[in-house]
């Protein structure tokens, strides 16, 4: 019940947040290594540590005596990786990394990234809206069935506990919402793409589903057992 009033009272402060006082929450945000944007990087930054601890301590996996069955722990830990990387420019900044003239000529920013590329970005949201609905949402509630649990289990396939579903859901509500037009007519959705509180909007949900990931990934690590809906002692 906690995990739920935390995933519901954090998803509330950034509604309120907008609709109250929108400028405030555009100058928290609009700058490049914002609190909240490094915020995002380092939750998925631990989130890929904490899936490389889950797949050390899991009894449940241990158990299996094949390789193959560490492939989705290493690929969410994996996947968590890239989008911290995506998210700081890979260093860019932090080390004064030049931008080199491949990326000056195909990415949007300038910027040492693939989702900014011209040929990447229209896909982006689409991209991340997928992972966070099936990460949060679809995988989860699959789980609670008997067919879908032994097929999780079979494959060694993580997911996450129910509880922290308003923060995935949250995520991508928020979005839906708010750039594709909550606050705009239909006519300038595609003049929004070039505002700058469309980025602001995508910056939250994207913290939100940071925050989602990390609360997945730490509950796993400290029950493994947790994540592929065994209860087995053993395999805590």
């Amino acid at each position: 019940m906690l995990r739920l009033i935390f995933g519901i009272l954090l998803v509330s402060i950034f509604i309120v947040w907008i609709e109250v006082d929108e400028d405030s929450l555009h100058n928290f945000i609009s700058e490049e290594d914002c609190l909240l944007e490094n915020s995002t990087a380092l939750l998925y930054g631990v989130s890929s540590l904490l899936f490389l601890i889950i797949a050390r301590r899991s009894k449940f996996l241990k158990r299996k005596e094949k390789i193959l069955c560490y492939f989705f722990t290493i690929a969410w830990g994996l996947l968590m990786f890239i989008f911290c990387g995506e998210e700081i420019s890979w260093g860019q900044r932090i080390f004064g990394i030049e931008t080199p003239e491949f990326f000056r000529l195909y990415n949007t920013k300038n910027e040492i990234n693939l989702h900014n590329f011209s040929f990447f970005s229209q896909y982006t949201e689409v991209v991340i809206s997928a992972i966070t609905l099936t990460a949060g949402l679809i995988l989860p509630l699959c789980a609670l069935t008997r067919g879908g649990k032994r097929l999780f289990q079979r494959f060694c396939l993580p997911v996450a506990p129910m509880d922290y579903w308003p923060l995935f859901v949250g995520a991508y509500i928020y979005g839906l919402c708010y750039y594709s037009g909550g606050l705009f007519t239909p006519g300038d959705i595609e003049l929004i793409r070039d505002f700058v509180v469309s980025d602001d909007i995508l910056e939250v949900s994207e913290f939100l589903f940071s925050v989602g990931m990390f609360c997945f990934a730490l509950h796993g690590a400290i029950r493994p057992c947790a994540l592929f809906r065994t209860c087995n002692p053993e395999e805590q």
